[in-house]
């Protein structure tokens, strides 16, 4: 994937009423950057990394959000993880690390006017998917909407499932073994990999294809246009 640069963007005033009683956070001085990215079919966009500083459910707490930006058509996709003040402060630069490197766990894509970002998780296990048909003439307008609406997408996924997120799990139908190799059935270590191998739209419907720890296991996962679990499929590698 082609990584022309990165842009450090300037300060960015976030001034929009509350919402829903949510205090509007700021951007923490520094904390702006940006990705220029490119999707396999050419398309452009851009990641930006943010921290801002909130207060939340009547206490101090900091935001490391994640967002995905299209210019011109104005696609918009964010999440952020919340953290205490003091966990934030005992280390910064950790709690909201940024990179212009592929993390090499996630698929992201841009069906229509739909960002979709999937994960899959061996411990669980589950697939996380979030989603979003946000549009925003600027990023500018997409910013101060996340001022006041950055807890409505965060990691972890919210019980109560949030609009923008689908935490879809995979034990029932993929038992644990399938995440874990046979060399380690009988040995109490931890063991982590990225089983997510590829994900795509075939009309309403969402193909999302997984590979187990041990070659040549494989399981598709269909998903409904709402990503609602619809079947899951095993199959060879070498099928």
């Amino acid at each position: 994937m082609a990584r022309p640069g990165v842009l450090i963007v300037g300060l960015l005033a976030l001034a929009i009423p509350s919402h829903s009683g949510t205090q509007r956070a700021v951007l923490v001085p520094g904390s702006d950057h940006t990705c220029l990215e490119q999707l396999p079919d050419g398309t452009k966009y851009e990641v930006h990394f943010r921290t801002l500083k909130a207060r939340w459910q009547d206490r101090d707490v900091y935001v490391a959000v994640k967002a995905y930006y299209k210019p011109n058509s104005g696609e918009f996709l964010y999440h952020g993880s919340i953290w205490e003040k003091e966990d934030y402060l005992q280390n910064p630069k950790g709690n909201a690390a940024w990179s212009c490197e592929p993390n090499g766990r996630s698929v992201v894509l841009l069906e229509g006017k739909e960002w979709v970002e999937l994960w899959a998780l061996t411990s669980g296990p589950r697939l996380d998917v979030f989603h979003s048909e946000l549009h925003f003439p600027s990023l500018g307008e997409a910013w101060r909407y996340v001022s006041t609406h950055f807890d409505a997408c965060r990691i972890p996924i919210p019980s109560e499932k949030a609009k923008c997120s689908d935490e879809i799990p995979l034990y029932k139908d993929l038992d644990f073994d399938f995440f874990r190799p046979e060399r380690l059935r009988f040995i109490a270590a931890p063991y982590d990999y990225n089983p997510l191998v590829s994900a795509k739209k075939v009309g309403s419907t969402w193909e999302v294809v997984l590979k187990g720890a041990d070659e040549p296991n494989r399981a598709m996962l269909l998903l409904d246009e709402n990503f609602k679990l619809l079947k899951i499929r095993k199959f060879s590698a070498s099928q």
